[in-house]
């Protein structure tokens, strides 16, 4: 339970990221949830919808203003759609390395549960049948 408030927190969606303290931010940049997020975020903002001149700051987009006003930026600048490739490949990475991980711990520990793996034990009903013939 701690670690999803945590995962919700950090995310960019309930704290923006410019006001997480410097030392939580490795939270923030760490969290899968604020990947798939910001890609969201910027999917949308940055998909052409939003390209009318922001009515308060015309030399910006209403998209850009909204990344700015949502605390989508990176160094004062809205992200671009290059994170949303950033976000693709980490989705990647981490469904390869959690594929790889699986495999090796599948493979490495097997633990006895007292169960037969194979299909060739009978039960007690077909020993009994096998008999009278």
């Amino acid at each position: 339970l701690l670690f999803l408030v945590i995962i919700i927190l950090f995310s960019g969606f309930t704290v923006q990221a410019s006001l997480i303290p410097d030392y939580w931010i490795w939270v923030y940049w760490c969290n899968l949830f604020a990947w798939f997020l910001r890609a969201l975020v910027v999917n949308e903002f940055r998909s052409g919808k939003y390209d009318y001149p922001d009515p308060n700051d015309p030399s910006q987009s209403q998209g850009e203003a909204v990344l700015r006003g949502l605390g989508f930026t990176l160094n004062g600048e809205p992200f671009t759609f290059e994170w949303l490739w950033y976000a693709l490949a980490l989705a990647v990475g981490v469904i390869i390395l959690s594929i790889l991980a699986s495999v090796f711990f599948l493979t490495r520990f097997r633990y006895e549960t007292g169960k037969a793996l194979s299909s060739d034990v009978h039960t007690d009903s077909e020993e009994d049948t096998e008999g009278d013939e």
